[in-house]
């Protein structure tokens, strides 16, 4: 696509190589050797990958063949060399090249690549293969989920990371593999890659919660208790987003249609939500001087502790009268 150009004088478009047949093909190709490219640049196995994602182009064998190559460090595509920041760039571009959200071009890369992943990604990452091919499914799952607005740079980098702490935790038990905490592994590992990325505080600590939280498992005998302090420690901002990801994880894992178990809690939660006084402290009719005035003590940890023990009165029993 590089090698077309269009003069706007003449209205004449120059197309030395014959790149305007393959692209109407939506065929994806490199100017002559493509390993001879990525050579020059080994970002660009990456580009290829967001390409093919964005503009729905497949890769021609030569390109496929290279991708493959790139992978051996004997035939030099310097993938270890590639700034983690630079990377970032390529797979969540700040300008919005992108026309659908990250990580798309890594889950592309193994889809219509050939390849597990593109290579520089996984390099980055730090992926194992297994898990990788995994979680790219799922990533790539987030495409249809709820189609809300904010269906989101966040879920779909958590879906792609969510389970990126599975192999550091990793312990087999009657011949079962389990992956315990794995979720609390998988934020910090999270969080430092996407640092290393330079990807926006905010999107980060987003992706980092989801990641986090993601092992939730509803269950009916929740007491209304429960759902609030569920719904007070991961933030009602952020169970659609939850959704989301645990949709993605369905779907990626060949489920179909909408977990039921999660229609039955999104029911509960707009009822538990519909009668909930407060969920925060900053909810609570009363504040940090209502406390010290009531037991004439000045400002100090016994005041927070204070509203934090009314608060878990509240979630327990919001309509009840407290003292």
């Amino acid at each position: 696509m590089n090698a077309l150009a269009f003069d706007p004088a003449s209205g004449t478009l120059l197309d030395p190589h014959g790149e305007r047949s393959t692209c109407e093909r939506r065929v994806l190709r490199a100017v002559g050797d493509p390993l001879a490219r990525f050579r020059e640049d080994a970002l660009r196995p990456i580009r290829v990958a967001r390409l093919a994602a964005t503009l729905e182009m497949e890769p021609d064998p030569a390109l496929r063949g290279a991708l493959r190559a790139a992978r051996i460090p004997e035939n030099g595509v310097r993938i270890a060399a590639l700034s983690a920041e630079r990377v970032g760039d390529e797979l969540d571009p700040p300008d919005g090249r992108a026309a659908c959200p990250p990580p798309a071009s890594s889950c592309c890369a193994r889809r219509r690549c050939s390849t597990c992943g593109c290579p520089s990604w996984r390099a980055v990452a730090g992926f194992p293969r297994t898990a990788f091919t995994r979680t790219t499914c799922i990533s790539t799952a987030c495409t249809p989920v709820t189609r809300r607005p904010r269906t989101s740079r966040c879920v779909r980098w958590a879906a792609l990371l969510h389970d990126i702490g599975k192999p550091d935790t990793r312990v087999v038990r009657d011949g079962e593999g389990t992956f315990y905490e794995h979720q609390v592994v998988g934020a910090d590992l999270a969080d430092r890659l996407l640092e290393r990325l330079r990807m926006p505080l905010a999107l980060r600590e987003a992706v980092v919660h989801l990641v986090r939280e993601h092992m939730f498992e509803y269950r009916p005998e929740w007491s209304d208790g429960a759902v609030r302090r569920w719904l007070r420690r991961v933030g009602t901002d952020h169970v659609a987003d939850l959704f989301d990801l645990r949709i993605a994880d369905a779907l990626g894992n060949g489920l179909r249609g909408f977990p039921h178990n999660l229609e039955a809690m999104r029911r509960r939660i707009a009822r538990v939500l519909a009668e909930s006084r407060a969920l925060t402290v900053g909810d609570l009719a009363v504040d940090g001087r209502d406390v010290m005035q009531a037991f004439e003590i000045g400002p100090g940890r016994a005041v927070g502790e204070s509203l934090e023990r009314l608060l878990q009165e509240v979630l327990d029993r919001p309509g009840a009268q407290h003292a």
